[in-house]
């Protein structure tokens, strides 16, 4: 159009399918504007047990007593870490439970070990017990 000295109108533009153009790339932006919006307003942090401090009767039949001569130089109960961090673009904080409810007993002269995958609490374990961050219970 450059040729012609003509600018662009609403009738050329619509002629040449400029406009029809930029209102799909204004539909496009909405769109995943929108599509952002709504995850960081969906909670992402939904557990099976909301409440930490609850722990399974089943659980109790999983583990093993100590023998009555055990000589124990750390025990553990309910060993609890929260995390606060903030998430999306309103900077809500979101709870992350690290650990939960955690118990557990080392003798003297036994090797123990951590197992467990991503995520699962095992350097937060550890730092609390090597007294790097406090604990939120237990």
């Amino acid at each position: 159009w450059s040729g012609f000295n003509v600018g662009i109108g609403f009738g050329n533009a619509v002629e040449s399918g400029w406009l029809a153009s930029f209102v799909a790339q204004i539909a496009g932006c909405i769109f995943w504007l929108f599509l952002v919006w709504y995850i960081y307003r969906t909670p992402t942090n939904k557990s099976i047990d909301e409440s930490p401090g609850k722990r399974n009767s089943k659980d109790a039949d999983k583990i093993a007593p100590l023998p009555e001569n055990a000589d124990v130089i750390l025990s553990v109960r309910n060993l609890q870490k929260n995390f606060e961090t903030p998430q999306g673009p309103c900077k809500k904080p979101v709870v992350t439970h690290a650990l939960r409810s955690l118990d557990m007993d080392v003798c003297r002269g036994e090797v123990f070990g951590f197992l467990g995958h991503n995520g699962a609490g095992k350097t937060t374990a550890m730092s609390i017990l090597a007294g790097e961050i406090l604990p939120d219970g237990g």
